[in-house]
């Protein structure tokens, strides 16, 4: 199984995070801003942090940055919607499914730009 150990990993006023995923999907939630975009792209390589990670046994600071960005990829928040309003994509409005992810029930009347 692959392991990714976050050890200490932060970047400009976020506090660092120590974490371990085995899992090859996870969920990252947050209010805007708060910092989920940062912390994905540090542990990307992407920009200058402190701390370190590691996928499996393999330091990322140890890398090379190219190899690094093979192994551990950032699928970015670009919205590939092409219609305005978040409801407009939904034949089925599921305000359930909403309240488990903390969403508002007014998140689909949220324009798509909104979304991360």
């Amino acid at each position: 199984m692959t392991i990714l150990t976050i050890d200490g990993i932060s970047v400009l006023n976020l506090k660092p995070f120590n974490l371990e995923i085995g899992k090859k999907i996870l969920c990252l939630s947050g209010a805007s801003g708060s910092g989920k975009s940062l912390f994905l792209r540090a542990i990307a390589d992407l920009i200058e942090h402190k701390g370190e990670a590691y996928l499996n046994k393999h330091k990322c600071s140890n890398t090379n940055p190219v190899v690094w960005r093979k192994w551990v990829g950032l699928l970015p928040a670009e919205s590939a919607w092409w219609k305005d309003k978040v409801k407009d994509h939904f034949t089925e409005i599921d305000y359930d499914y909403c309240k488990k992810l903390n969403l508002p029930d007014d998140c689909f009347d949220w324009e798509v730009s909104r979304c991360s």
